[in-house]
């Protein structure tokens, strides 16, 4: 009987953490909505603001914007754009592939409706790309940010931040 108690127990809790890997996490910082979670090698992410502009994710900067792997994107005439850039400094960042690195999003979406923009991309944890950032188990610096025009150049309106942890 406690062994059917115990196996019973194991495969409740082993359903709960399944379930749980599935939902979305969800974080804010100054307007700036981002979602994401884990699906299996991958991260898949949603970032949403009042703006018809761009929006960014930075993640793990080592000061300011450097070192950080952004996903840069927005919405013009329906259409999705999105970059695989790379903090080269600390207020600038480019491309991946300007730089010798790969544009690794695996794929992206996104929507513009009612003054909001948002954009959903997924990326692998670990590209192998040295211009991406790996993303496992711990604590992750995620830098969010949005500008008013549709293009990856114009400067931000606003920028906040969060802590992403990976148990």
């Amino acid at each position: 009987m406690l062994k059917k108690m115990i196996y019973l127990i194991l495969i409740m809790t082993f359903t709960v953490s399944l379930y749980s890997s599935d939902q979305f996490q969800t974080l804010e910082s100054r307007g700036i909505s981002f979602s994401w979670r884990i699906v299996g090698e991958n991260l898949e992410v949603i970032v949403k603001a009042k703006t018809t502009g761009w929006l960014s994710v930075g993640f793990n900067p080592s000061k300011r914007m450097k070192d950080a792997d952004y996903i840069i994107g927005y919405i013009k005439k329906g259409q999705v754009f999105i970059s695989d850039d790379f903090g080269i400094g600390l207020t600038m960042h480019t491309a991946d592939e300007k730089v010798g690195g790969k544009n690794n999003i695996i794929s992206s979406s996104g929507t513009e409706k009612d003054g909001f923009t948002e954009i959903q991309f997924m990326i692998p944890l670990n590209s192998g790309d040295k211009y991406d950032q790996v993303i496992g188990k711990g604590t992750h610096k995620v830098i969010l940010a949005y500008g008013l025009k549709d293009d990856y150049t114009s400067k931000h309106v606003m920028i906040g931040s969060v802590e992403m942890i990976i148990p």
